[in-house]
C-alpha cells in the first residue's frame, strides 16, 4: 500500500486573486530566508480556467480562482502524512495573508493505492460481483467507481470514492469536507489537529471496511 503522488493536500475554497499568488509573493511569504529553495512558476495549457502550478522544495502549490490546493509528490505513507503537515503549515501562512479573501470550505484530501485487487480480499469481495455484469453482448467493465457520502461527527462530509482501475490498482480516496463561514474559520480549522484527525479516521475506516492497514 502506498499513497498516490499528490492525493494528499490541503484545499481551500473561496473568491481568490490567484493572481497574487505568485513566484515573487510565495519567495517572499512562504519560503524562509534561511531555505534557497527556489520557486518554479507553470502556467496551464488547455484551458483558461485551469489552475496555475507553482513548486518550491517539496511544495506543490496549484492556484486558480475558486481554490488553492497545496499539496506534494511523494508515495510513502509516513513520509507523506509529514509532507502534508507542511502544506497545512503553508495554507495556514495564505490564509493569515490573505484573511480578507472569501472563504466557504476546507478540504483535507488523502489517496492511497495498491498494485492488485487480488491481495484485498475483503475489496475484491465487494467489487468482483460488480465487473461480472452478466449481461449478454455487453462487455463486462474494466473499472468501478464506488462513491459514499459520510458524515463524520468532526467535519461537514467524508466523500469516499473506492476504484478499481483497468490496469488492476486499486485507490481508496478520501476527502474530508469543512464548510466555513470565513478565513478565520478556517484558520482556526487549520491551527486544530484536523490533519492528525483525518488521517486516523481514515487510517480505522481502511481496517474496518477493508481490513487493509496503512
Amino acid at each position: 500500500m502506498r499513497s498516490v503522488e499528490q492525493g494528499f493536500s490541503i484545499v481551500l475554497v473561496g473568491a481568490w486573486n490567484h493572481h497574487i499568488l505568485n513566484e515573487s509573493w510565495v519567495a517572499n511569504h512562504l519560503i524562509p530566508e534561511n531555505n534557497n529553495a527556489t520557486v518554479t512558476l507553470s502556467y496551464p495549457i488547455g484551458g483558461q480556467n485551469l489552475p496555475n502550478r507553482l513548486v518550491f522544495g517539496d511544495v506543490i502549490l496549484y492556484a486558480s480562482q475558486e481554490s488553492i490546493r497545496v499539496t506534494f509528490d511523494d508515495t510513502e505513507i509516513d513520509r507523506s502524512k509529514e509532507k502534508l503537515h507542511n502544506c497545512k503549515t503553508h495554507a495556514l501562512r495564505i490564509l493569515e495573508l490573505l484573511h480578507h479573501t472569501p472563504i466557504n470550505a476546507l478540504g483535507v484530501n488523502f489517496a492511497f493505492e495498491e498494485d492488485s485487487m487480488n491481495q484485498l480480499d475483503k475489496v475484491s469481495d465487494v467489487i468482483s460481483p460488480l465487473l461480472d455484469m452478466g449481461i449478454d453482448d455487453l462487455e463486462d467493465p474494466e473499472s468501478i467507481d464506488l462513491k459514499r457520502v459520510l458524515k463524520p461527527d468532526f467535519c461537514s462530509s467524508l466523500n469516499h470514492r473506492l476504484m478499481k482501475n483497468s490496469d488492476d490498482t486499486v485507490v481508496f480516496d478520501f476527502n474530508y469536507h469543512y464548510e466555513a463561514v470565513d478565513a478565520k474559520a478556517c484558520i482556526d480549522l487549520l491551527k486544530s489537529d484536523l490533519v492528525d484527525l483525518c488521517f486516523d479516521n481514515a487510517k480505522k475506516i481502511m481496517g474496518d471496511a477493508y481490513d487493509v492497514e496503512i
